[in-house]
This record gives structure tokens, sequence and C-alpha cells, in this order.
């Protein structure tokens, strides 16, 4: 019976995720929101289609706390026109990079020596973990290198005022934020001997991340020469893209864990919907778990009422 139910959440989940658009339909019945586009701090996500609207649901649940963002989505190629005009008109002035800029700026900036220890990131079908890779670590360190940005996951609902990441927009250091979590590469990363006296690929997701970045593309092109001289089969690892920001990470002393600060800062969606209301500053609502027991659209609900009282652009 347990490995039944098991069979119809999967089946379930995956059927929600699939037509995610028509499940968060109801944010477009929310006011647009500002956005300042000359900010010096970046929100930045990668988007798919798919996740359009939810994508939505997780911006404006942030800006309506700061619209002191300048507001990017990274189209991952199969955002039509129709959907980034839909976007624009909930965002106000948001900026929309596609797939042939950001390879552009990525060849443009990166030593050739980089791309012999990756895969072919510019072949006609990437796969989506290497497409990750691509578009939220290579296009943040060479696009955004001594800049200010947060990552936001389109998967993620803001709950209530993010006191740390609004005063950490205003630092005028390198320095780093993260929530903490877990990887199915750890036990791989570890037995390399990669430094993680700061921070674990254990306890790191880059799921709700800011950088604001000082990494030497020579120490990129030390780890993937490492990694392919030891296990080059950890490249083909969902998480890639995030164990890479751990090794990045790993040794300096200004990356933050938020979680370690106030308990539950970013909670996981398989948490209880009573915990996520009184402790969350944000809950990041991953694809396994995303639907279970209606946590995510009853937290969306909530926060559609909220942002119905909020002003307008």
């Amino acid at each position: 019976m347990r490995k039944l139910n098991e069979l119809i959440f999967s089946f379930y989940n995956r059927l929600l995720q699939k037509n995610s658009n028509r499940v968060f339909s109801r944010v477009l019945s929310t006011p647009p929101m500002s956005t300042n586009p000359a900010s010096g701090t970046v929100l930045y996500t990668l988007l798919q289609d798919r996740d359009r609207r939810a994508y939505l649901l997780a911006a404006k649940s942030l800006l309506r706390f700061s619209n002191d963002f300048h507001v990017v989505v990274q189209n991952d190629g199969s955002i039509s026109a129709a959907g980034c005009e839909e976007l624009r008109q909930h965002i106000r002035g948001i900026d929309i990079l596609s797939l042939e800029d950001s390879h552009q700026v990525i060849r443009a900036a990166a030593h050739p020596d980089i791309f012999k220890h990756l895969p072919d990131l510019f072949a006609a079908s990437v796969p989506v973990n290497h497409k990750i890779l691509k578009l939220k670590l290579l296009n943040i360190l060479y696009r955004y290198r001594l800049k200010r940005v947060v990552m936001l996951d389109s998967d993620v609902i803001c709950w209530r005022s993010p006191a740390f990441v609004l005063g950490w927009m205003k630092e005028q250091r390198p320095s780093y934020f993260y929530g903490g979590g877990g990887s199915l590469q750890t036990a791989g990363f570890h037995k390399l001997g990669f430094n993680f006296s700061h921070v674990d690929i254990a306890n790191f997701n880059s799921g709700v991340m800011g950088v604001y970045h000082d990494i030497e593309e020579r120490e990129l092109l030390e780890v993937l020469e490492k990694i392919r001289a030891n296990d080059p089969a950890l490249m083909k690892g969902w998480e890639i893209e995030q164990s890479l920001w751990a090794v990045l990470l790993g040794g300096r002393p200004n990356a933050t864990n938020v979680d370690a600060l106030q308990e539950g800062y970013i909670t996981s969606g398989w948490k209880t919907y009573r915990r996520m209301k009184e402790k969350a500053v944000f809950v990041h609502f991953v694809g396994a778990t995303r639907f279970k027991n209606l946590r995510y659209l009853r937290l969306a609900a909530d926060t559609y009422r909220e942002l119905r009282t909020a002003r307008s652009a």
C-alpha cells in the first residue's frame, strides 16, 4: 500500500508540475510590481516556460518587501515572445536575457581552457543539469563579477520580510549567503579533498543564494582540472552547478548560512504548513515533494491575498 501511495503521489506531483502555469494562474489577478532597473542588486532567475507563473509568484512575493532590485530572468530558450510579454506586464522593468546573448557573454569572457574540462554546453541539445551549470554558474561568474546578485529559484515563496538579505544588499565587500540543505554528490566531492572549512557541500543549497563575488577564473579552472583528473563522472551529476558553487565558496569565511542565523530562514517545502507560516522567511518547494499535502498551493493562496493589497506599479 505504501508503494502504491508513493506511485500515486509521484504521478500527481508530476502532473501538477507539468501544468504549473494553470496551477498558478491566480497570480495573474494580482497587481503588477515595480522594480528598479538602476539598482545595484540583481535579482536573477533561470526560468523555463513551464514555471513562468510560479516565477511571478516567487518574484512578487519578494518584491512586496523591497522593489530595489534590477530584476533579471534568464530565458532557458523555451519562453515565447507572448510569455516574455506576460512577465513584462507583471514585473515592470524586468530584463529578460536570451539564450544567445548569454552564450555570447560566456564564450567571449571564458578562457578556452575552461571548456576543455566541460561538456559541450552550446550544443543544440544540452542536458538540463548542464544547462543549469551554464546559466546559473558560468553566466553569473562571467557576467556579474564584483556585482551583487540574489539568485532566486522559481519554486520559492518569500513569506516574510528578508531582513538579512536586505541588509546584505548594502554591504561594500565581496560576500555571499545561502541556505542549508544537502547534495547527492557530497561523498564524491568530499573524497576529492576540496576545502570545505567554511561552506560544506553537505549543508548547502543554491535555491536562494546571494553573491557579490571575487572568484577568480583560475579557481574554477583548478576545480575543474581536479575533477577531471580524479572523478570526471561527477560532472554528470544532477546538482553539479550547486556542487561547484559549494566548492568555490568552501574556503571563504565571508559566506553566511542564513539557516544558521535563524531557524527555518529558508524552509523546505516538506515542513508542515504551520511551521512555514510561523518560521519561514523563504520556503523552497523542491520538485520531488513540491505539491505534497497542498502546502505550496495553500501558501500561494495566502500570498495572493497579500499581494492584492500591495500598491500596484
